[in-house]
C-alpha cells in the first residue's frame, strides 16, 4: 500500500460477515462487562439485522495481496 504511486484506501480482510457486538468486544478487551455500564439501548438506534462485511477484491486486484 505504501509503495502505491497515489494514496488510496484498502479493505485487507477475511471477506466474510459476521455479526457486530462493538460494545460487547470493546468492553471485553479492557475487563469489563458493558452491562455494568450500558444503562439504556434506544430501539430507533439499533438496526434490524446489525452485521458487517468486508471486500478485499480492491486489494487482491491492486496489490495482489492474499488472505495468508
Amino acid at each position: 500500500m505504501l509503495q502505491q504511486e497515489a494514496p488510496d484506501d484498502y479493505v485487507v480482510s477475511r471477506a466474510r460477515t459476521t455479526a457486530s457486538r462493538s460494545a460487547e468486544v470493546a468492553f471485553s478487551h479492557v475487563g469489563l462487562d458493558w452491562r455494568t455500564y450500558v444503562r439504556k439501548i434506544r430501539n430507533s438506534c439499533v438496526r434490524p439485522k446489525s452485521t458487517t462485511s468486508s471486500a478485499p477484491a480492491k486489494a487482491r486486484a491492486k496489490l495482489g495481496w492474499r488472505r495468508p
